[in-house]
């Protein structure tokens, strides 16, 4: 007779969330079917004897191997998948719950990996760089870079150092008093992400088919944060759908197509966010570039400076 332990309470005796070896190894259709059709034995107490148990068990015991209603409650030892979909319920996390998300993906198989940390970049907070306290925001920009490196950084998992302040004044504030150089540099925003416990790998962008997104920037997306540059103007790439590129722009509803000056992107009508204490574009709107759209038929005509990824 196969001598299986108790229906597993996701708590072994010496407390840990290990399943018994013994649970592990049914996996026969063999060693299921005389299991289900015949009394089982179960653990008893801590010091592991094992007594026999009424035939009606049995039919409890298939349907927990099955993964049935009726097996046992995993409680505290459900694993990681139950945790992160209970924590995923919420629209954004902190930068402390994405810590725990990621603590949480890390535990799981890597091929299952990727599919969760792609999911946790639309849990963080989008940042207005128009309400930022910093000297560089005018009217016209100037802190977008910080804004978008500190949506990047909170992706992975690092919290505003001075919370009393927004991220992003916090992040210039450490730029001036380390002297870590001028704001519009790719060398000063890695030596800041360096002074938190992160860096900022530069990849060469250009133009690229829709083929490169969807593989190579998709791979920096699943547990890293992505920067581009689009030419002056700096934002955070979220993921990406059968539309095109999911993106945070902290300035507002950019579109990537060149516009009577020159530049080679434009805003969109009314699609600055508000500066500071007075709109902009007749709005008083806080996010209009949070989890926007940059449609492909754009992307793929775009020949974008820089991308950083952030690690």
């Amino acid at each position: 007779m196969l001598q299986l332990p108790e229906a597993w309470t996701g708590v072994a005796p010496d407390g840990s969330c290990e399943q018994p070896a013994e649970v592990a190894e049914v996996s026969t259709a063999q060693q299921l079917g005389q299991a289900a059709g015949g009394a089982w034995n179960a653990v008893e107490g801590a010091a592991g004897d094992f007594v026999n148990t009424a035939t009606d068990q049995s039919a409890e015991l298939w349907a927990w191997l099955f993964g049935e209603d009726a097996g046992p409650d995993l409680g505290e030892c459900a694993g990681p998948e139950v945790e992160l979909e209970t924590l995923f319920t919420s629209e954004r996390l902190n930068a402390q719950q994405i810590a725990e998300a990621r603590t949480l993906i890390a535990q799981l198989p890597e091929a299952d990996q990727g599919a969760w940390y792609e999911q946790l970049q639309g849990k963080v907070p989008y940042h207005n760089q128009r309400n930022n306290e910093s000297p560089n925001e005018g009217e016209s920009g100037g802190t977008c870079n910080l804004t978008a490196l500190a949506m990047c950084l909170e992706y992975l998992g690092v919290a505003n150092p001075r919370p009393e302040m927004q991220f992003e004044d916090a992040l210039d504030q450490l730029r001036i008093e380390q002297n870590l150089g001028p704001l519009a540099s790719w060398n000063t925003w890695n030596l800041l992400a360096q002074h938190l416990g992160k860096r900022i790998e530069f990849r060469d962008a250009g133009k690229h088919d829709q083929a490169w997104f969807e593989s190579t920037l998709k791979g920096w997306l699943q547990g890293d944060g992505v920067l581009c540059s689009i030419a002056g103007h700096v934002v955070r790439i979220q993921g990406m759908n059968e539309d095109g590129l999911v993106v945070d722009d902290p300035y507002g509803l950019s579109i990537l197509r060149p516009r009577s000056n020159g530049k080679p992107y434009s805003w969109a009508p009314k699609g600055r966010n508000g500066y500071k204490e007075h709109g902009v574009d007749g709005t008083h709107e806080t996010n209009l570039g949070e989890d926007m759209v940059w449609p492909w038929a754009d992307v793929v005509k775009y020949n974008f400076p820089t991308f950083g990824v952030v690690k």
